[in-house]
């Protein structure tokens, strides 16, 4: 009786639409607007809502409840199972309703629609408890195997490395060949325009990465010619990706991973367009993908075993300068490295090698300081604008602003005249939950320190007044992060082609495809367009769905309680929680450090099941 009960309500908490109620038509059935008359007014409507699909649903996850309840009714409670469930439900529900509405007050604005909220609460909290919980006894019960059959043994155990290097070099060839020398997106192309003086050259764009990019096109150009230039840029940094994701299958292989795990892990990365898109392309964020999964592997080899991994030098050069690159090329970079690092010296093994340990950190900090108190002044290049890391308290005030500006007082409104364009902030606002960019924009950026700190005061002040208005903002520019089901930016999932718009593509530099691979550059292009659209791969792409996932792996690891066992998982995390208050919502590729870490996070937590 328990999974026919179950079954029911999971069943309606999927199928009842988030657009169910049309006030008008539940309006003409409330002629004396009573209570019982709200309650009872939309069951018409409802009723003609999609009967045969919520019967089908209903059987479904009848045989699902059947087949997962009988698997965990002899286990305890779990209360991390709990929590991740009650995490899933409401980000379902904030996300599907945020998009669509940009309001998460239709949740509860009617008894009805309060009625339905508590609908799909109550069928969503026990479905994903049953999932998450069955998961956790799929862990417990994991019984690692070795790879078996002569491909298998060939490809993930005798050269666990150069054979998936070579098969993803092969995969990653006809981007090579069709798109050489490169993809160059607007943001690669305005840290070229930097460079060469084109542009404001500011650390906007982290500088160094734009200098990377300017001495291959100047190097490129004294051989004669500015697509080898660009090729000195995009190849090695395409070998660099192919090698660091190649080193994901020794690790595999040292774990013992689920032999599953790793055939996924090589037809993501070989085979979905995304990666070698990206690792071919004119951009700041494809060194640091490749960084920040080295960083993630070598962790994990130093949990495993720090005194092996310190005694030799090799280890300790090649994670310096990772760490060095992560720090230079993202802004992030820093942050990251170092706290993460840092939690390092929590653990038993790796305090015992502190002395090899700390200078590791210490050479990237001084050279990232180096680099931002010396070589940057002396070349003159700015610091970057303050309103790239204040989108979500901008959004948040410009929701007071619209909703509620009555209730500024002269001095508030003052304050936001000073930093702030502030007669267009309505009309920027309404689009701002997706992409915030021209929001931003209205605000100076080059306003004074002083003038900063009393907007961000003010900014408190109206957060404390208008709490839920403040929430409401955050969750609504969000949702593509937390709904599964909501698609990211498709022109994200890559850039195929040179960028060409006047503001950018000054005709400074002469880069230019072959015309004689057009037919395989449209194939490539209808491929990766056609790719997320189908039942499978689509999943690769969903931002949502990889959160879930990287939330799983955390939940998994948290219930065993045991120190720095969720060390692997900080970089992806950090850049989850990063994302909050990125300027675009679901942008993809702002999403690709947590994608790429996925994998040997996934296999973290499987060889932590057996062996922690």
């Amino acid at each position: 009786m328990l999974s026919i009960f179950l079954a029911f309500l999971t069943s309606l908490a999927f199928s009842l639409p988030n657009e169910l109620l049309d006030p008008a038509e539940i309006g003409k059935r409330m002629p004396e607007h009573s209570l019982l008359e709200e309650l009872t007014a939309f069951l018409s409507v409802l009723g003609r809502r999609a009967y045969p699909q919520v019967m089908l649903l209903f059987v479904l996850f009848w045989l699902l409840y059947r087949t997962l309840l009988s698997r965990i009714r002899s286990k305890q409670f779990s209360l991390a199972a709990f929590f991740t469930s009650l995490y899933f439900t409401f980000c379902l529900l904030f996300g599907s309703f945020g998009h669509l509405y940009k309001d998460l007050s239709v949740l509860y604005q009617t008894v009805p629609q309060c009625v339905i909220t508590g609908v799909k609460i109550s069928g969503w909290i026990p479905f994903f408890y049953v999932m998450v919980r069955s998961g956790f006894v799929v862990l417990d019960e994991y019984n690692p195997k070795p790879a078996n059959g002569r491909f298998r043994t060939i490809v993930f155990e005798k050269h666990s490395f150069f054979v998936p290097l070579l098969i993803i070099l092969i995969c990653w060839l006809p981007y090579v060949i069709a798109f050489y020398p490169g993809f160059v997106p607007s943001d690669g192309l305005k840290q070229l325009n930097n460079y060469f003086g084109s542009g404001n050259f500011t650390d906007n764009h982290p500088a160094f990465s734009s200098m990377m990019m300017g001495w291959a096109m100047r190097l490129g150009r004294a051989l004669g010619s500015d697509n080898l230039g660009l090729f000195l840029f995009t190849g090695p940094q395409l070998l660099t990706n192919a090698a660091v994701m190649a080193a994901c299958f020794p690790l595999f292989k040292k774990m013992q991973s689920p032999v599953l795990l790793r055939k996924l892990t090589l037809f993501n990365f070989a085979l979905i367009p995304i990666w070698p898109n990206y690792a071919f392309s004119l951009l700041k964020d494809s060194y640091y993908m490749a960084m920040i999964l080295l960083f993630v592997i070598q962790l994990i080899y130093i949990i495993l075993d720090a005194d092996g991994f310190f005694s030799r030098a090799g280890n300790l050069i090649v994670m310096t300068v990772a760490l060095c690159l992560m720090m230079l090329v993202r802004h992030e970079g820093q942050y990251v490295g170092s706290i993460i690092f840092l939690t390092l010296f929590t653990l038993t093994g790796p305090r015992r090698q502190w002395k090899k340990l700390l200078p590791v950190l210490l050479v990237p900090l001084c050279v990232i300081s180096v680099f931002n108190h010396v070589v940057r002044p002396a070349l003159h290049i700015d610091d970057s604008p303050a309103r790239e890391a204040l989108t979500m308290p901008f959004r948040q005030t410009s929701a007071v602003v619209v909703s509620m500006e009555d209730s500024l007082t002269e001095e508030e409104s003052a304050v936001l005249h000073e930093v702030f364009v502030y007669e267009q902030i309505p009309e920027m606002f309404e689009g701002s939950f997706d992409n915030a960019d021209y929001l931003k924009g209205l605000f100076d950026p080059w306003a004074p320190r002083d003038a900063v700190m009393r907007y961000m005061k003010l900014w408190a002040r109206l957060g404390i007044k208008h709490p839920l208005v403040y929430l409401n903002t955050f969750l609504c520019s969000n949702t593509k992060y937390y709904d599964p089901f909501l698609p990211p930016y498709r022109d994200i999932y890559g850039w195929f082609g040179i960028e060409q718009a006047d503001y950018v593509n000054k005709g400074l530099f002469d880069i230019h495809y072959s015309p004689h691979f057009a037919v395989i550059r449209s194939a490539l292009i209808n491929l990766t367009e056609g790719l997320p659209g189908l039942p499978f791969t689509s999943l690769f792409y969903s931002l949502g769905f990889n959160a879930w996932l990287m939330i799983f792996c955390l939940s998994s690891l948290l219930r065993r309680k045991i120190k720095g066992v969720i060390i692997p998982l900080l970089p992806g995390l950090f850049t989850f929680v990063m994302l909050q208050n990125s300027a675009i919502n679901g942008f993809f590729r702002y999403m690709l450090p947590l994608l790429i870490t996925l994998p040997v996070a996934a296999a973290w937590v499987f060889y932590s099941a057996k062996n922690r």
